[in-house]
């Protein structure tokens, strides 16, 4: 006969089984035993949101640190492109441009009301706001609206970190070579300094190799497991060892003879480390050599190992999201940033298809579910809708969340979850 206290003892031990199958297996909802993974949007003490941002128009992702410091990656705004594959509408509507739907979401999120961190990954305007003259001007009258100046002007910033600070030279003379295109790196030129003058903004270039750049602003004693590592930026890219780099050399070489070079190879690489969950976002760097593009991904993906999660790199492009990253970094879930068409790939999809990794878009287009049918219904989770990463205090565990991008106030469509964190 079995005591009272040796049925308790076997009943413990039979249910703590089942809850670590039933999380495993992912047929456990979370939620229904720890009121933190609720629906609500709102970041809590501990947690580690990632927010990808539909607009439409650019990438732009907004993190919530656990002890509550922010960081913004990215603040697109491109122009509409007038060609047979045009850039997605603005969501949710036009009422408001692309950056002051940006203000809009982070306003709603962010803790403490002001960014502490920017990374601007590289200077394309799908990454940093695009300038015309159709663009208001700001009401300091310095500079125009668009992209990380519109969030910079409604939202304060405490640090902008960028590839090229303060001399803007490299692969070359970045104020000559982009006045000869457009206006907009000037105009950017122009917020920075009325920035730094007038609200104390600090800039900085990327240093690559530190994990002491982005730190932990209100209790980083809280947080010993939780660091932002700076993998690359230009042609410098971290050893993995200390603060130690190496070049990546370019063949052929970057600079062309008419002045081309490819930005994308020179975007900002980081990873976030939150315990055993690790996430990757790296721009636009490419992983095919030829026509201009080189081969950034597998160096990269040498240094940064295994990950949870990632951003793809390009929005998905056929010339990024080569078989070194997945095979190297191995992430349960991909979040694709697209802002048109072309930046679905059936390459790019059967890559992810082969090694059943979960795939989360913020927006598909019904022709592109058309004609990719199979393969996006096999990997996409979801195909439409802001993406929220929450990853549990500690790390252990994360959730992804869906959030409706069709209203102003952001509300959750559906919880996919819990992955268990790997590293």
């Amino acid at each position: 006969m079995i005591k009272h206290s040796q049925k308790n003892t076997a009943l413990s031990l039979i249910l703590f089984a089942f809850q670590i199958s039933a999380i495993f297996y992912g047929n456990y909802t979370y939620c229904q035993q720890h009121k933190s993974f609720n629906e609500k949007v709102s970041w809590e003490k501990g947690y580690l949101d990632i927010h990808q941002i539909h607009t439409g128009r650019g990438d732009a992702s907004f993190m919530i640190f656990p002890d509550g410091t922010t960081l913004l990656y990215d603040a697109g705004e491109a122009d509409q492109k007038r060609t047979k594959y045009p850039y997605f509408n603005i969501y949710p509507n036009e009422k408001k441009t692309a950056g002051e739907w940006l203000v809009n979401y982070i306003k709603q999120v962010a803790p403490n009301h002001k960014i502490d961190y920017a990374i601007i990954s590289h200077f394309h305007a799908d990454h940093y706001g695009s300038v015309n003259a159709s663009n208001p001007i700001s009401i300091n009258k310095q500079y125009q609206l668009s992209g990380i100046a519109t969030v910079g002007d409604a939202i304060k910033i405490n640090t902008l970190i960028d590839r090229g600070y303060p001399d803007y030279n490299y692969p070359m003379d970045l104020r000559s070579h982009f006045a000869k295109a457009d206006a907009t790196f000037d105009n950017y030129l122009k917020f920075i300094n009325y920035q730094v003058a007038k609200n104390g903004m600090k800039v900085q270039r990327m240093w690559v190799g530190s994990n002491q750049q982005v730190i932990l602003k209100y209790a980083k004693k809280s947080y010993p497991d939780f660091f932002v590592q700076n993998i690359k930026s230009n042609q410098r890219i971290w050893t993995g060892r200390d603060t130690t780099c190496f070049d990546y050399i370019f063949l052929p070489s970057l600079e062309s003879e008419s002045d081309h070079y490819s930005e994308n190879a020179l975007s900002n690489v980081i990873k976030i480390n939150y315990g055993k969950f690790d996430y990757y976002t790296g721009g636009d760097i490419p992983g095919f050599p030829g026509k201009g593009d080189y081969d950034i991904e597998s160096p990269v993906a040498k240094i940064v190992g295994e990950v949870d999660a990632l951003k793809l790199d390009h929005h998905g492009q056929k010339d990024a999201n080569n078989d070194s990253l997945f095979d190297l970094l191995k992430p349960q879930i991909v979040v694709h940033s697209s802002i048109h068409d072309p930046h679905f790939q059936e390459s790019t999809m059967n890559r992810i298809a082969s090694r059943q990794i979960d795939a989360y878009t913020i927006w598909m287009s019904d022709s592109v579910q058309r004609v990719f049918k199979n393969v996006a219904d096999k990997i996409y989770k979801s195909k439409r809708g802001h993406i929220l990463i929450r990853v549990a205090p500690g790390g252990d565990f994360f959730k992804v969340l869906i959030l409706e991008n069709k209203s102003k106030k952001l509300m959750v469509k559906k919880i996919f979850g819990p992955y268990i964190s790997r590293n």
